[in-house]
């Protein structure tokens, strides 16, 4: 709704600049404008302290000690399907020094053009550790990739997400089995 009067105000002071009488006014009237919103914008403030959706309610967070880092709150969810989840969340600690590889996948969701990018650190022995940026949304939120609301969600309240992949397979086959997407591996 924003956007629409806000567009429709670009469009006036588009008209306004083949009017010298009104040129004046409505580029003033679009400035100001686009001022407040702007100020408006600027002053929605960051938190962690909402009530998030379950399945990016906890933030994984890293401890590092020497050669080692300890991995806490990732996310171990058991998928029946995209909606339904059953949460669980764990830490484990790696060993730099096992560091075998690091993949890339990229998995395409809306077409060729938007596309959701996992890491995936391969230590050895199938294990493994798949790390993301997602979205993280409020209780009753919706996603849509053209919306303020998205907008808001990815540059103030994103975090790291880590996921629990003991194989290779694993890093990719939850996205991939529940919603069905095309997937592709850099390695």
């Amino acid at each position: 709704m924003l956007a629409a009067l806000f567009a429709l105000l670009g469009v006036a002071a588009l008209i306004s600049l083949a009017f010298a009488r009104w040129r004046k006014y409505g580029l003033i009237a679009y400035w100001s404008t686009f001022g407040l919103v702007l100020l408006y914008w600027l002053s929605i403030a960051p938190s962690n302290q909402r009530h998030w959706q379950t399945d990016a309610e906890k933030l994984a967070y890293a401890t590092f000690e020497g050669d080692s880092v300890t991995v806490h709150n990732i996310r171990n969810f058991d998928y029946r399907s995209e909606f339904d989840y059953l949460p669980a969340y764990y830490t484990k600690t790696f060993d730099l020094n096992k560091l075998q590889g690091v993949d890339l996948f990229s998995v395409y969701w809306m077409g060729p053009a938007i596309a959701h990018t996992i890491l995936n650190f391969d230590f050895g022995s199938n294990d493994h550790l798949a790390v993301s940026i997602e979205a993280r949304k409020e209780q009753g939120e919706g996603y849509s990739s053209t919306t303020t609301t998205r907008i808001r969600s990815q540059t103030a309240h994103n975090g790291l997400l880590f996921h629990r992949a003991k194989t290779l397979v694993d890093a990719v086959t939850v996205n991939d089995t529940v919603i069905n997407l095309m997937v592709y591996a850099l390695r």
